[in-house]
């Protein structure tokens, strides 16, 4: 009786190990390198920008959760980044929170302690499902940078860029804004949580996204399982181009509904866009 224990013991434990492996591994969070260039008719000079991208937080209000937060912004902080974009998402489930206005205030801290200057943000739909209000003036009260259907005039290497942030379409916050003219020649994208934002027939150039976790679960030879956005499949992960946009939307960093991720990554991106003025030659 005892060696068959131990027989089974030897098979099923190691097949339990290698399927647990992929969990903790997609779960841990890494740093994705992306180069984009992006061409643009009629740009004053051409721009090289580190933009460090995070999505989709989720953060949970427990102590060792707040710790793992400030481990990533560590993190993020070393690779010295000219900008830093935060894409919505930050809390997990509003049910699960014991005090959302606690939650929100000690997220909200975190997030700002550190480059207010150089620091974007837009609101997700956990943000609409928990006091979207609430989130804006946490974020005022910080004299931070959130956009909601707004344009940025941004001060980066001796230069003036202009950052669009729109609000989250999948939670029916979204409304177009055009860029200024005085962004007319310089370098500028946008920003907004749903990808799904960037295909209002209005919108060109660089969009940054989030909200789709790439799918969270991801089989083969079948794909994401469900992604909960109105944006071509093909601009849910990673990076998508046309002739008119091009769409980068992040893997995230967290989990929603439940902590697993099979075949996607939990990450945060470091994007080093290049761009450059379109010669008459390429229009």
């Amino acid at each position: 009786m005892k060696r068959t224990f131990y027989i089974y013991s030897l098979i099923i434990l190691p097949i339990i190990y290698f399927s647990l492996f992929p969990f903790w591994l997609n779960l841990s969070i890494s740093m994705n390198k992306k180069d984009i260039v992006i061409k643009e008719k009629g740009l004053n000079t051409g721009l090289s920008l580190r933009i460090a991208l995070i999505g989709d937080i989720h953060m949970p209000d427990a102590e060792d959760d707040y710790d793992r937060l400030a481990a990533l912004l560590d993190d993020i902080n070393q690779e010295k980044p000219d900008i830093i974009i935060f894409a919505g998402d930050y809390t997990d489930s509003p049910k699960k929170i014991a005090n959302m206005a606690d939650h929100r205030s000690r997220i909200v801290e975190l997030l700002t302690k550190d480059n207010p200057s150089k620091t974007i943000f837009v609101l997700g739909n956990y943000e609409s499902w928990s006091n979207p209000e609430a989130w804006t003036e946490e974020f005022k009260l910080r004299n931070s940078i959130l956009l909601e259907n707004q344009v940025h005039k941004f001060q980066v290497k001796d230069q003036f860029i202009c950052i669009r942030g729109f609000g989250d379409y999948y939670t029916g916050k979204y409304a177009y804004v055009e860029f200024p003219d005085s962004c007319y020649n310089q370098v500028k994208f946008s920003v907004t949580h749903d990808p799904a934002g960037a295909f209002d027939e209005r919108v060109k150039g660089l969009v940054l996204a989030a909200h789709t976790h790439c799918g969270q679960v991801r089989l083969p030879f079948y794909g994401a399982l469900w992604i909960p956005t109105s944006a071509p499949e093909e601009a849910t992960c990673g990076l998508y181009k046309d002739n008119q946009r091009t769409v980068f939307t992040t893997s995230g960093a967290g989990t929603s509904l439940f902590p697993v991720r099979i075949g996607t990554q939990s990450n945060w991106d470091l994007l080093e866009v290049q761009f450059k003025n379109m010669s008459s030659l390429e229009i």
